[in-house]
């Protein structure tokens, strides 16, 4: 399934609903980005449990592959969604 996207004035894209659908993603599903030496990016749905078995890759595998700054960043995020959602308050 091939689609056409057009990045808006941030830079982000909108992943097709039929796509969304297809990999079944979720608003909570973890997508990691590649950049390939031929110019173009590979998109992967990644999955992470609590009980994955030890050759698959966990949030922290993920994450501790960006850079620093990329990293605190995300790490900041994620924080910050999971303080949400366990109703505390946030400061970023």
């Amino acid at each position: 399934m091939r689609r056409f996207v057009v990045p808006d004035n941030r830079g982000r894209i909108t992943i097709h609903e039929d796509i969304r659908k297809a990999i079944g993603m979720t608003p909570d599903t973890i997508l990691s980005v590649e950049d390939m030496p031929d110019n173009t990016i590979v998109i992967r749905k990644e999955k992470v449990c609590d009980n994955c078995r030890a050759n698959e890759t966990s949030l922290a595998d993920i994450v501790m592959k960006y850079p620093a700054a990329e990293r605190d960043k995300a790490l900041i995020k994620l924080s910050g969604d999971w303080a949400k959602r366990k109703g505390g308050a946030t400061s970023a």
